[in-house]
């Protein structure tokens, strides 16, 4: 009996840009196959996206609440906007997993994530950096080109 060949995995690497957007939508227009699993990922380091101040130190207990609801809102931002996407693909019978993924470096986090899943191909977008702005301040996207071991397709 023939067994039929198992679809590719995606990853599709995702942040609440329009850039992001952007690469969702040209993947489902584009390249998606029936039989595709994607992953849609997410790189978070609640630590960068909440308020702890200039000096770590003592905080007081009102202060400590605020970075807890800060931590609270930025997750659940977060957790709106995966299941955003994930709405978008179950009713085409997409077969899809969100997952956020917290970590310091994101690119390392999504070319990890995809071996680790065998993932056949990441797509993203790009925010269209100048050169100088891109070596001074680094690309999430030039990282994943340059260090990930599956084809990547970069949406400008």
């Amino acid at each position: 009996m023939e067994q039929k060949a198992a679809g590719r995995k995606i990853l599709i690497a995702v942040d609440s840009s329009e850039h992001s957007n952007r690469a969702f939508d040209w993947y489902l227009k584009n390249i998606h196959q029936e039989g595709d699993h994607v992953y849609v990922v997410t790189v978070v380091e609640l630590v960068q996206k909440i308020n702890t101040g200039l000096l770590p130190g003592n905080y007081s207990v009102e202060r400590i609440t605020e970075i807890a609801e800060q931590a609270k809102a930025e997750s659940t931002r977060i957790e709106t906007m995966l299941a955003g996407y994930v709405d978008l693909l179950r009713p085409k019978r997409i077969a899809c997993e969100a997952r956020q993924i917290n970590e310091s470096h994101v690119g390392d986090s999504i070319c990890k994530f995809a071996e680790e899943n065998g993932a056949s191909m990441i797509v993203m977008g790009t925010r269209g950096q100048g050169k100088l702005r891109r070596t001074m301040l680094g690309s999430v996207s030039d990282f994943i080109v340059h260090h990930s071991k599956i084809p990547c397709v970069i949406i400008h």
